[in-house]
Formats: C-alpha cells, sequence, structure tokens
C-alpha cells in the first residue's frame, strides 16, 4: 500500500537510457497484470525514461478484478511539473506510440503529487482505493 506520505517524497530522476530498470511487481502472478508484463514493460521504461515520475500505478481489474481480453492497463503516474494534467496525460499517450511491438490498451492518469494529496485528504473514494489496492510498480 501506498501511503499519502510515500506520495511526497521527493526523488531523483532515473538516468535517460537506463535499459537495465525493470519492473519485477509486474511479473508477481497474483496479479492478473502478469500475463502482460512483458508486453507492459518497455511501455512503463518509456514513462520513466522520458517523464521523471515519482511513482507509477497500476490499478483496475489488471490488479485487483477479473480482467476480460478487452480490459485496458490503468496507470496513475505521479510526476512533477505539469501545469496541466491533461496535457501531461496526452504527452505520455502520444509518446506510447514510440514503441514497437503489440501495443495494450492504456488508461494514463497524470497527477502531481499535491494533487494526489490533496485528493486523499478529501477522501476520494477513487483514489483511496487507488493507493490502497493498487500495485506500485515504481517508486523514484
Amino acid at each position: 500500500m501506498t501511503t499519502p506520505a510515500q506520495l511526497e517524497e521527493a526523488a531523483a530522476p532515473v538516468p535517460p537510457g537506463n535499459q537495465a530498470l525493470a519492473f519485477p511487481a509486474l511479473h508477481d502472478p497474483r496479479y492478473p497484470i502478469h500475463r502482460l508484463a512483458d508486453e507492459v514493460e518497455p511501455y512503463l521504461r518509456l514513462i520513466v525514461e522520458r517523464f521523471c515520475p515519482r511513482r507509477i500505478i497500476l490499478f483496475g481489474s489488471q490488479i485487483y478484478g477479473e480482467p476480460s481480453r478487452d480490459s485496458d492497463v490503468d496507470v496513475l503516474v505521479v510526476r512533477e511539473g505539469i501545469t496541466s494534467e491533461n496535457v501531461g496525460t496526452a504527452e505520455i499517450l502520444n509518446a506510447l506510440w514510440e514503441v514497437e511491438g503489440p501495443r495494450p490498451s492504456f488508461t494514463i492518469l497524470t497527477k502531481t503529487p499535491e494533487r494526489i494529496a490533496e485528493r486523499l485528504a478529501a477522501n476520494s473514494p477513487f483514489y483511496r482505493e487507488i493507493v490502497a489496492k493498487g500495485l506500485e510498480v515504481y517508486a523514484a
């Protein structure tokens, strides 16, 4: 479980070109996402290398549900320096097209640490569920 305090921690970005970057939590058989791990990993690597997030948390049916073959991969990207969550999300979605190979369907949410803390303080059930049940696959 990721706490609000953990979402607020400062972190150094991962250097570009870090091909050794891996996401072992993706391969945990307790989570349905493990079946898509090899397909999802290059996209997560691109997000880390290009956008230097503080955290990446996967949530939704691929983590704590029963995904169908049409289920997407829900991704919360917590990052600094975005002036608009919609623009931040669009930047990431556009960058994902650079990865070759089969492309899973993604739903990307981009939030600042401050926005996450604000939503948690307001007891948002949506963000409380992500923090409580989501799978943190990256923390800088």
